[in-house]
């Protein structure tokens, strides 16, 4: 399906001009600007497990608990913080960021290309969150399985747990949490990938990849070969 289907309607890839740049040595303000990076991470990191780790430290949870606690409840602007430090450091640095003007400036040209996909999250969001309403009721684990299944479903079904996994499997080429995963290279071959790209040109895989997985239940549930030792699913 790749060389018959998607890779002819990629355009063909070019090189470039051909030339190639053979000097990736660092200069003298960059490795300055990489030590005194390093070393404000280290001292942030100190001064946030400080507040963490000791006993009675402010970040820790009830009880003097290490998890749960307020650090791990709020992560995401802790490592918002350390990345900010580090680039805002190394730009000041090396001259590449001028006041704060170049600090919002360069942020909003970091995440401009995603622009898309965080509309596209965000309406996905509000879909799934219909789901707290009423009387049907969310899977708050809903990213578990993807990432368990080889170890959790021979386990589960045996239980009774239906096979509802095998359609998330088969719509893997196609999920939206996969568009940020290729980073550049799409839009790189093909002047400008958008979001719908990366969706679309690998969608042509989810129904060969659900007959796959319909197949094998269907072995399993046909012969009666079993999942784990002494554990099988088939018709009884």
């Amino acid at each position: 399906m790749w060389r018959r289907n998607l890779r002819p309607r990629l355009p063909a890839h070019e090189s470039g001009d051909g030339s190639v740049d053979d000097d990736i040595r660092l200069t003298s303000v960059q490795r300055r600007g990489l030590l005194f990076t390093g070393l404000t991470v280290v001292a942030y990191a100190a001064v946030v497990l400080s507040l963490w780790l000791p006993d009675g430290a402010p970040l820790r949870g009830d009880g003097g608990a290490l998890v749960p606690s307020p650090l791990l409840s709020g992560i995401v602007p802790v490592l918002f913080g350390a990345f900010l430090l580090a680039g805002t450091v190394y730009g000041f640095t090396v001259k590449t960021l001028s006041g704060s003007e170049g600090v919002v400036t360069a942020m909003t040209d970091a995440v401009r290309n995603m622009a898309g996909y965080v509309v596209m999250m965000f309406v996905a969001a509000q879909v799934i969150a219909v789901f707290n309403f009423g009387a049907v009721v969310a899977d708050r684990a809903g990213l578990r399985p993807r990432v368990h299944a080889p170890r959790h479903e021979p386990g589960t079904q045996p239980g009774g747990v239906p096979h509802r996994g095998l359609g998330d499997r088969g719509h893997h080429p196609d999920e939206p949490v996969r568009v940020p995963a290729p980073g550049p290279a799409p839009a790189l071959r093909t002047g400008g990938a958008r979001p719908g790209t990366l969706i679309s040109r690998p969608a042509i895989f989810v129904v060969p990849f659900l007959a796959v997985w319909l197949a094998i239940l269907a072995v399993f549930y046909g012969f009666g070969p079993p999942l784990v030792p002494g554990a099988g699913i088939g018709f009884k």
